[in-house]
């Protein structure tokens, strides 16, 4: 796919990506430059990537963030856990979901950041449970933008680096074989 602008307008990609897509001549070098994780989960999502490589990159994402959360609050690391045993194939859709509503009940941090890292864990067990529904990928887009809230609390150079996370997780190939269909 040479010109990605007009394939995003028939996604109905956000008016922020379209207008940043614009200065992109290929798909590849937009997916390089990409600064933004949530839009290139979102992406992944809208063309039909593996739903776990999704989650995964999502559990990547939010890990990244949890070391805003406070030391004896657990709860937004056991819904990353339960995502990633989802996946593995050794947690039940019920444990994932008992473990993102205990890492959503954590939102209540005083801590922008550590709200926003709770709400990343949180949203990434989410995703786990609605791939497994065969649901939207938008659940783990707000995993990463709500670590991208809390990158953002702590410094703006953080979203490139969540942008990193979903491309080392979902590599150009796979990207690359589905923007052919």
């Amino acid at each position: 796919m040479k010109n990605l602008k007009p394939y995003l307008q028939t996604l109905n990609a956000c008016p922020e990506s379209l207008k940043w897509a614009d200065n992109r001549k290929t798909s590849k070098a937009a997916w390089l430059a990409c600064p933004r994780a949530d839009w290139l989960l979102w992406l992944a999502g809208r063309i039909g990537i593996d739903k776990n490589l999704i989650v995964l990159a999502a559990c990547d994402i939010a890990e990244s963030v949890l070391h805003f959360v406070p030391e004896n609050e657990d709860r937004p690391k056991k819904a990353i856990k339960a995502a990633r045993s989802f996946v593995a194939g050794k947690a039940t859709i019920q444990e994932v979901r008992a473990a993102a509503d205990a890492a959503a009940a954590t939102w209540h941090a005083a801590d922008a950041a550590a709200y926003y890292a709770a709400y990343a864990a949180a949203y990434a067990a989410y995703y786990a449970a609605c791939a497994a529904a065969d649901a939207a990928a938008r659940v783990a887009v707000y995993a990463a933008h709500a670590a991208a809230y809390a990158a953002r609390a702590a410094r703006a150079e953080k979203q490139k680096e969540l942008a990193d996370i979903v491309r080392q997780r979902i590599p150009w190939e796979i990207w690359k074989e589905k923007l052919k269909k």
